[in-house]
């Protein structure tokens, strides 16, 4: 038996006899486990504790039974279509061996409302397979692009799990299976999650979803709700500490009837009523202030009274306390098809602009990314980037000190921009957050953390956006934009810092909280100050264009 250290958490990994030796790794959270995940592809998905801490879910323990070398030995064992006896073999192994093991060495054995089977490509299969038929023992399925082999039976057993299934949008094979069985598992009255995300098969794609499946399945902690989960009483949302749920908090708050609830993002909750059109639910962590959330409101409001193009709050009073986290209620966009490239470019081109035209003097500090910090604008998204490393720099090998220093004397030398001009910032005005509507145009929506900041810093994300796809959505975004706001000269100069910025914070976020390594996290760096510096250049040749 081996252990090793994982976030805060540790790594123990135990050689069975299964096999001829099949080792198992399973991640140990630093509080005791309120919750449990067995997966397929072991030693890949127990090494992603880190996440789960990251993201202040439920103390989770991951259980990861390791796969085989030989690919065609690992379709077997994790499909039952291929080798009916090896499948049945690896199963018994899984479900009952390490179960034990896992009793017998960690005294956990949780009721299957707190347990969950996850795999992802072929283990995706497993996942399935495995949950369907011990419902009684697997109360989630948490299946990630699943392969082709396993189908559907024409007979699903009636007694389910709870199942969510994800997909990229450019893995179209595996979409498609993971659709097939989201479709066959609700005609067979299972409560099912199918999320569709920009990306293709990979680790990258499979590890960021993977909180929103355990808070989906079993809540979060300290009462940041990050997907709906259901209770033992069978509550559709996690329990607060008011004792209600989410959906019966709305209900009991407005007045209205609640059909579901689901996860669209990170404590973001689309809400579908009985009685009208879905509102989208925002839950904030138990330490962001009232006030913050009620200025929030006071904000879309005002863009509301302007006819600027945001979502709109979904009451006259959209701000509520949910057991000590304050939530915030808007309308639900219903997206229309996804635009042009270069019209979306324009678009938002033309609507910074106008945003950026105003003053915003009523309004608070804004433009930091919420991840990193509740409150303020680009000064205070770098110093937390540069605590979170400060942070991180005692778990880095020696050998590596030399290279993340480099990484924080960038952060330190990052253009806050905060000494140019200031105006009303949206803190993430790209295309992520850009809704299509049937008329072509756009709704921007996730205003938290919208105020009044430095405009150069909110463009130069847009620039970003635009010119990691193609460079001529660099002209059209800034031909509209100078329709309304033209950079002074020191803002020109200074593009290229305004440009790098936000990608250097997203970047040191992800190499803290464990979804990149360090080595990646500097290439990346490098590379992406030089795609800086031309999508600068080529934005001041757009802002001199007659």
């Amino acid at each position: 038996m081996t252990v090793s250290s994982s976030g805060t958490g540790k790594l123990v990994t135990e050689t069975f006899t299964y096999d001829g030796g099949r080792q198992v790794t399973v991640y140990v959270p630093p509080a005791p486990p309120e919750a449990i995940v067995f997966a397929g592809d072991g030693q890949l998905i127990s090494q992603w504790g880190g996440v789960l801490e990251a993201a202040d879910v439920l103390p989770t323990m991951i259980v990861g039974a390791h796969r085989p070398d030989d690919e065609t030995l690992r379709l077997h064992e994790y499909s039952p279509v291929f080798s009916a006896e090896r499948f049945a073999a690896h199963e018994k192994f899984l479900v009952e061996d390490v179960r034990q093991w896992v009793r017998s060495r960690f005294g956990l054995a949780l009721p299957a409302e707190r347990t969950a089977i996850f795999g992802v490509s072929a283990s995706g299969e497993l996942a399935l397979a495995i949950g369907l038929r011990h419902p009684d023992i697997y109360g989630a399925v948490f299946c990630a692009s699943p392969g082709g082999g396993y189908r559907p039976p024409a007979v699903i057993p009636n007694s389910l799990p709870r199942a969510y299934l994800l997909a990229g949008t450019l893995e179209p094979f595996f979409l498609e299976n993971a659709s097939h069985w989201a479709v066959a598992l609700r005609d067979a009255g299972g409560d099912v999650v199918m999320t569709e995300r920009v990306g293709s098969h990979g680790d990258a794609l499979w590890r960021e979803e993977f909180p929103l499946m355990v808070a989906w399945a079993f809540g979060g902690s300290s009462l940041t709700t990050r997907g709906p989960a259901r209770s033992p009483e069978g509550d559709s949302a996690r329990t607060a500490a008011a004792g209600t749920s989410l959906d019966t908090h709305l209900q009991e708050r407005y007045g209205i009837e609640v059909a579901a609830v689901a996860a669209l993002d990170l404590g973001v909750f689309r809400v579908d009523r009985r009685d009208g059109p879905s509102w989208v639910a925002r839950v904030f962590p138990a330490g962001r202030p009232e006030a913050d959330v009620k200025a929030e409101a006071e904000l879309l409001e005002a863009l509301e009274e302007s006819g600027f193009p945001a979502e709109r709050c979904a009451h006259e009073e959209p701000v509520s306390n949910w057991g000590g986290q304050g939530v915030l209620v808007t309308e639900f966009v219903v997206p229309a098809a996804p635009l042009r490239p270069g019209r979306s470019a324009a678009l938002l081109g033309g609507m910074l602009g106008a945003l950026h035209s105003r003053p915003g003097t009523r309004f608070r500090p804004g433009g930091a990314w919420h991840h990193l910090s509740f409150s303020g604008g680009p000064r205070q998204e770098i110093a937390a980037a540069g605590d979170l490393l400060d942070d991180a720099v005692s778990q880095v090998p020696a050998r590596q000190l030399a290279m993340f220093d480099r990484l924080r004397e960038a952060v330190d030398r990052a253009d806050d921009c905060d000494d140019l001009p200031h105006a009303l910032v949206h803190p993430d005005f790209v295309p992520a957050n850009a809704i299509p509507t049937p008329d072509e145009r756009l709704v921007l929506v996730d205003w938290t953390g919208a105020g009044r900041g430095p405009r150069l810093w909110s463009l130069g994300f847009l620039l970003w956006a635009a010119g990691a796809v193609h460079p001529r959505l660099i002209e059209l975004a800034v031909s509209r934009y100078r329709k309304r706001v033209l950079l002074e000269p020191e803002e020109l100069a200074r593009l290229e810092g305004a440009i790098v910025g936000r990608p250097l914070m997203l970047d040191c976020w992800s190499f803290c909280h464990g979804r990149r390594s360090l080595a990646e996290t500097v290439e990346r760096m490098d590379a992406n100050l030089e795609l800086a510096n031309r999508i600068a250049g080529r934005a001041r040749q757009a802002f001199a264009a007659e």
